[in-house]
């Protein structure tokens, strides 16, 4: 009887330490390593600097060109549901407002993220998974 309930506590621990540990994953700052189409991602425009910082409170920030921007994030398992963007409105090289563009728009509403933890790289995808970013820290 107490051995069945050790194991069941020992299930519960590590249940409950996986989703922190998804979280407390994303949380942080990131530089932008790529994006684009899944299955043709480009590198960043060079010598940008771009970043985008999840924040436990539950809100993101950064600027991945031009801008800066923030906004609120939720998690549900490996998905991430954006909301409250805002950004500033500067206008930059056509180059760096593509990037942006590309990126801020990704955000709108429910993505999926991968941790790929061999190369510490996270993958943010579109909900249809045609177009994506890749982050490290």
């Amino acid at each position: 009887m107490i051995r069945k309930t050790l194991v069941n506590l020992l299930i519960v621990f590590i249940l409950s330490s996986c989703g922190s540990k998804t979280s407390n994953t994303l949380v942080g700052t990131w530089k932008l390593v790529s994006y684009g189409e899944s299955a043709n991602l480009t590198h960043p425009v060079p010598e940008v600097d771009t970043s985008i910082t999840f924040n436990e409170d539950g809100s993101v920030n950064g600027n991945v060109g031009c801008n800066s921007f923030g906004g609120k994030y939720k998690l549900s398992g490996e998905k991430i549901v954006f909301s409250e963007l805002f950004s500033t409105e500067m206008a930059c090289e056509e180059l760096l407002m593509t990037q942006e563009s590309f990126v801020l728009t990704l955000f709108e509403g429910e993505t999926t993220f991968i941790y790929e933890e061999s190369n510490g790289t996270l993958v943010i995808l579109s909900a249809d998974e045609k177009r994506a970013i890749a982050l490290q820290k």
